[in-house]
Formats: C-alpha cells, structure tokens, sequence
C-alpha cells in the first residue's frame, strides 16, 4: 500500500503532541507500506533516520498561503495529485490532524483528531488561526464527511466531544487510542537519575507537567492549585517541575 502523510505538523519549529504521535506512529508503520510525506514548500523537514529512510518528501512548489488559500476555496491540484506529479502516487491519505487539505473525491482519506479545543476556548488560540482555519476546520466537520474519509478519534471522551458537536460523522467515527513509547517501560539506573537530578537542579521528589506552555494548557489553574496545597499542607514532599 502506498501511503501519503501530511507531514507539515513535523515542520513545526518545536515539536507538539500531534508532531509526536505522528513522527512515532511513522517510526512503527509495517516496512510493507510506502510512504510518501506532504509537506510545505517554504520549511525544511528534518526527520530522524527511522522515518527519513523510507519516506520520500514531496514539499508543494507553491507558497504555503497561496497553497492554503487554494486548498480552502477547493480550487487547483489536490494533494494526491501534487504527489502524483513528483513520481509518488499514493492509495489513501493520512491527515495527522485538522488542516488545509484539497483532496480527490475518490482518494480513501483518514483524519486523526486528538481533541475540539478550537471549538470550546477559541480564545487560547492566535488571532491569525481563529480568522480562517478555525472557521474552515469547523464548516468541513459540520458538512460531514464522505463515506471514503474517516476520522480517527483518540479517545472516548474525543468521539463524544466530536459526535455531539458534528453528529453527521457517526457513521465516519472510529476510537484508536495512540500507543507508550517503549522508552517509558525502561527503569533507568540510579546512575542516570542522578545525572538528571543534577543536570536540571531537580528535588528528588516532584510532580511532573509537560506540555508547551500556552494558555490552553491551564498552567495558570495548576499553579493556583499548587500554591492552595502548599498552603495547606506546609510538610507537603513534593516540588512542582514544570517541561
């Protein structure tokens, strides 16, 4: 099978959850299935050696806001047919998440959703997204899907969200949760946690939040927590370590 990717979410200076999910679900895909990466004209795209080996990158020849405005109004080459025209013709499409796409009716497409926060807090997103790729995201969800697309939610609560905000896609809907890293089943050495204690000037006991800091991770409401539990509890063991 040969797969196209929309890789444009690894193009992102720094890595996000969707960026990750994707480079690690590429890394895992079956070494029967090619796989070809859309990807945005004006950046570069670095992958690791796993991926890189065996994913051809085709970048669109034409500016990405010109590309995007194209894709939005439906008009000018799909992108299986971008992809068909650089020797790299493609059976189905994966879209690792919501974005500008024009893609031929009969191309078999799957749309991997990981949440609707652009629908319940706008407001936490830059003012340049919430013009027009909100909007477009929202008005193509709410259209409802052909029968040849399907989305990929990553959890329950995601397919509810969607199913109640866009009830046309049920018949489109499927739950595939992602999978752990195997990185996280390997115990480290005493050794090493040390070294890292060290390198971060971490307490030897904390709690962990990562995420990219943006108002949408709510950092304001765990830090307003954590100062209630402090408070509360002045033998408290535990640091707050923010990544």
């Amino acid at each position: 099978m040969r797969l196209g990717v929309d890789i444009r979410c690894l193009q992102d200076k720094h890595l996000t959850g969707v960026g990750e999910v994707t480079m690690r679900t590429l890394e895992h895909l079956p070494d029967h299935i090619s796989l070809t990466g859309f990807a945005n004209a004006a950046q570069q795209t670095t992958l690791p050696d796993t991926i890189s080996k065996r994913l051809k990158i085709v970048h669109g020849g034409t500016p990405n806001r010109l590309r995007n405005l194209a894709f939005y109004a439906g008009v000018g080459p799909t992108i299986n047919t971008i992809l068909a025209q650089a020797q790299h013709p493609i059976d189905v499409l994966w879209l690792p998440n919501p974005s500008f796409v024009h893609v031929s009716p009969e191309l078999p497409t799957v749309l991997t959703i990981h949440d609707i926060s652009f629908i319940h807090y706008p407001e936490y997103f830059p003012w340049r997204p919430r013009i027009w790729y909100l909007p477009a995201v929202k008005q193509q969800l709410a259209r409802g899907l052909k029968k040849n697309w399907h989305i990929v939610a990553v959890s329950q609560h995601t397919a509810k969200d969607l199913l109640e905000q866009f009830p046309k896609l049920k018949n489109n809907l499927h739950i595939i949760t992602p999978g752990v890293g195997d990185e996280f089943f390997i115990q480290p050495t005493l050794g090493e946690i040390a070294d890292v204690l060290t390198k971060y000037k971490l307490p030897k006991q904390y709690l962990l939040s990562t995420g990219t800091i943006e108002p949408r991770k709510n950092h304001q409401i765990l830090l307003e927590a954590y100062t209630k539990l402090v408070a509360t509890d002045h033998n408290f063991p535990y640091d707050l370590v923010i990544a």
